[in-house]
């Protein structure tokens, strides 16, 4: 077996005491080759030719005849970097040039891997519309046969995106995520002067919501945004809060004259969950409520069909005793089981600790 074959597990690293230089070279081509092989079962988990088939179909707009590198190499040099966590050009130039071998596989490369200042230039002048629906279009044939229960539906703000030197404004965007998944399905940028509720019709006309459940936040909780979903095949759970201030109020009064008689004779159904971490317990308890259509008479929520709750609990670990709550309410379109709600809302939750962290 050959030398740098052997995993080098034998040796630690301990302060003051200088390794062998052939120790820490083999140590350093073991990184790069379970760092390449790792690159590798990514791509090829999210079929990697398909994205080069649709990304041959983009317009080149440079000067024709006058650049060094091939747009198709460029951009999937970038989008399977993106993938495998690089955040900025270097970082897209140096993990090119590391996995260079593989990319020479499947790619032409007729001058090699391109500079980061040359991607970050092609980027600059792509279209923006045509990146987005070819890679709606890859995903769309990702996801064959692969249904996402569960797509999550919020907006950020890009970090770094403001500019007050040139009078840009930052740049907020609306993204469907499908958290089972860790995809991102599509995005929306919000026009300037505007909010996220003129982006997320776009965004929901983009995707497959037969037999999905989306989960919105406060801002989408719009009938108009409810009829849509419902119209598209899917389900929706939308958080309640001061937008919609009477029926909010309806809800939480419901379920505290329900919770006093300790839902008797009520269409309910109720599930914990306790989760540990960051020095803190935290207890969570998610009620559903059927028979709600009372609180829709006319319809325009596309069919209200149930109202969940969801109170949380948390404590310090080590901590005083002290605990503190909060209470979230929700209209769902449909009568969850409690169990179904409580996965549809952590899921709206990973959007915010997978995509936004």
């Amino acid at each position: 077996m050959p030398v740098n074959s052997i995993r080098m597990t034998g040796m630690k690293k301990t302060p003051g005491i200088k390794l062998p230089e052939e120790y820490l070279r083999l140590e350093e081509e073991q990184k790069e080759a379970e760092l390449l092989a790792d690159a590798m079962r990514k791509a090829e988990a999210v079929e990697i030719m398909p994205l080069v088939e649709r990304l041959e179909r983009m317009a080149d707009p440079r000067v024709a005849g006058r650049s060094d590198h091939i747009l198709v190499d460029i951009m999937v040099i970038a989008l399977c970097a993106i993938i495998c966590g690089a955040e900025h050009w270097t970082e897209i130039e140096a993990f090119g040039r590391s996995k260079e071998p593989w990319f020479r596989s499947f790619l032409r490369l007729p001058n090699g891997i391109p500079s980061h200042d040359t991607i970050g230039r092609v980027f600059a002048i792509l279209d923006p519309k045509q990146l987005r629906q070819c890679y709606a279009d890859w995903i769309q044939e990702f996801m064959k046969g692969v249904k996402a229960r569960n797509v999550s539906v919020d907006g950020k703000t890009a970090c770094g995106s403001r500019h007050d030197s040139d009078g840009k404004t930052a740049i907020h965007m609306v993204s469907a995520y499908a958290q089972e998944h860790g995809l991102v399905l599509t995005q929306e940028k919000v026009a300037e002067k505007s909010n996220e509720i003129t982006a997320l019709p776009e965004v929901l006309k983009r995707l497959d919501l037969a037999e999905t459940t989306v989960s919105i936040d406060a801002m989408g909780c719009q009938k108009e945004i409810a009829q849509q979903i419902k119209k598209q095949g899917g389900e929706y759970v939308l958080s309640l809060k001061g937008n919609h201030g009477k029926l909010a109020s309806a809800v939480a009064h419901h379920f505290e004259c329900a919770e006093r008689d300790q839902f008797a004779l009520l269409d309910h159904d109720a599930h914990t969950t306790l989760d540990g971490g960051h020095g803190r317990v935290e207890t969570r308890r998610y009620d559903v409520i059927g028979d709600a259509g009372w609180l829709d008479p006319g319809g325009q929520w596309g069919g209200l069909a149930a109202i969940g709750r969801v109170a949380s609990e948390r404590a310090i670990k080590g901590g005083d005793g002290t605990k503190s709550r909060e209470v979230r309410y929700y209209i769902l379109s449909r009568r969850f089981t409690a169990a179904e709600f409580a996965e549809a809302s952590r899921s709206h939750w990973g959007i915010e600790n997978s995509l936004h962290s």
